[in-house]
């Protein structure tokens, strides 16, 4: 069941460019770039998230769009 956890990870400087930048660094900046890696993700999460809930709003703004549409069609605007 918890196999995946007892496999060793080998970490290769050649591979993992987060670990290339970071493997001589000490505690506190190793800690830090953890961070700013994280927040950068979760930013990039957020912008996504953001984008996803355009659809929620769709089918509610669609319909008046085309009702001004038509309306401006048979008024020749």
């Amino acid at each position: 069941m918890f196999n995946f956890l007892l496999q060793d990870v080998v970490l290769s400087s050649e591979q993992d460019a987060f670990f290339k930048a970071n493997m001589y660094e000490n505690f506190g900046d190793l800690g830090m770039n953890i961070k700013r890696m994280v927040d950068e993700f979760q930013q990039i999460a957020k912008s996504n998230q953001n984008i996803q809930t355009i659809g929620i709003y769709r089918p509610s703004v669609f319909p008046v769009q085309g009702k001004y549409t038509r309306v401006y069609q048979a008024r020749n605007l």
